[in-house]
């Protein structure tokens, strides 16, 4: 069996990156999340999926610009893609990177970890849940976390409902863009916070 923590603990070390060790921790604990509220909301999905989307999330964290530059240009994406914030690059191209570098093809899989920063407008189950677990994994401190965490053991659309909420509210405080996939996710969710 492949042993994809190994993979990717390897691939964080061999990033440089000072920060490789708490993006691992985090890797593992959105992993443990994510398996735990499928279990617990009873969502029924496949746990090989959910481990794979969970562990890998962040597979691509530390590749560098000139990578996504040549996937941009090997899958003839829209260039536009380079221009969005580089906190979003991961997401963006991780799919690719991930198919390229793993040889993992599962469309399911490949969607949750694209949309996971952003998230979207009707999201598959699997994408709520790895958007979310990324959210409320235990290592994140903070009332609005916390908050969250309380929910998505009982709702998860209203959980994804109060995290894009969340989200937005953020970003307009410190007058960041907000991409358009999270703005689409939060005009489709934001009905749930109603219940």
């Amino acid at each position: 069996m492949i042993d994809y923590e190994k993979i990717l603990k390897e691939k964080y070390v061999k990033s440089g990156n000072p920060n490789w060790e708490e993006r691992y921790i985090h890797s593992l604990a959105v992993c443990k999340m994510a398996l735990l509220l499928n279990e617990k909301l009873c969502l029924g999905l496949d746990k090989n999926k959910v481990y794979l989307a969970g562990i890998l999330h962040d597979y691509a964290k530390f590749d560098t610009y000139d990578y996504y530059q040549k996937i941009v240009a090997k899958y003839n994406l829209s260039s536009d893609l380079l221009n969005a914030d580089k906190k979003l690059f991961h997401a963006l191209f991780g799919p690719y990177i991930i198919y390229e570098e793993l040889g993992i093809s599962d469309k399911e899989i490949l969607s949750a970890i694209r949309y996971h920063t952003t998230g979207i407008d009707n999201m598959t189950t699997l994408e709520e849940l790895i958007f979310l677990s990324d959210y409320v994994e235990e290592n994140r401190i903070g009332e609005e976390f916390a908050q969250v965490r309380e929910i998505a053991f009982t709702d998860i659309k209203k959980a994804v409902a109060s995290e894009l909420s969340n989200l937005v509210s953020h970003l307009k405080n410190i007058n960041k863009e907000i991409y358009i996939d999270t703005l689409k996710a939060y005009d489709f969710y934001k009905k749930y916070l109603e219940n």
